[in-house]
């Protein structure tokens, strides 16, 4: 754990699945599993998980081993990337991050590859 301007911020192991996202799928979701290796226990608001303080999970809970999987609407985050003028070929890093119940924050990322076979 350490104090970033004056929150106290937990680091996170962030995987991001699929590990490669096509522009042009048509699935519904893009899911995030967090493991927070910590002594520090307290629970996650859910409602203050974001994927690149953009996108807010629509959903998502503790798994029995203690890892957070979320999950974000493919289509925000297809229409991010294509804002943010991601191309064919490209690797992406993107952060989630979010809350525990009482303020203390943790993030990680993970790093795409954006490709277009629509």
């Amino acid at each position: 754990m350490t104090f970033q301007a004056g929150i106290w911020h937990i680091a996170a192991t962030v995987n991001i699945d699929p590990d490669t996202l096509n522009l042009g799928s048509q699935g519904q979701w893009i899911t995030v599993y967090a493991i927070i290796d910590t002594e520090y226990e307290c629970i996650i608001d859910i409602d203050t998980v974001i994927l690149d303080d953009t996108i807010y999970a629509e959903w998502g809970e503790i798994q029995l081993d203690g890892c957070l999987m979320v999950k974000f609407n493919r289509t925000a985050v297809i229409d991010y990337l294509i804002g943010m003028s991601y191309k064919d070929g490209e690797y992406v890093t993107l952060t989630v991050s979010g809350s525990f119940i009482d303020g203390i924050q943790f993030s990680g990322e993970d790093i795409i590859r954006v490709v277009n076979n629509a």
